[in-house]
């Protein structure tokens, strides 16, 4: 996530907590179903910048 993040000019910090926010739960305690939903959702949310 970190490097998208940067990749993208966006700031790690808020992206995490927007994540926290919108899924009820950090990424550390999420099953690999739920990182996929989270990368899917970071995509959608926050295209890349090519």
């Amino acid at each position: 996530m970190r490097p998208y993040a940067v990749k993208n000019q966006l700031e790690v910090k808020a992206i995490n907590t927007e994540i926290y926010n919108f899924f009820s739960k950090p990424r550390k305690q999420m099953t690999l179903k739920e990182l996929k939903g989270v990368w899917t959702w970071l995509q959608d949310k926050y295209p890349t910048n090519n």
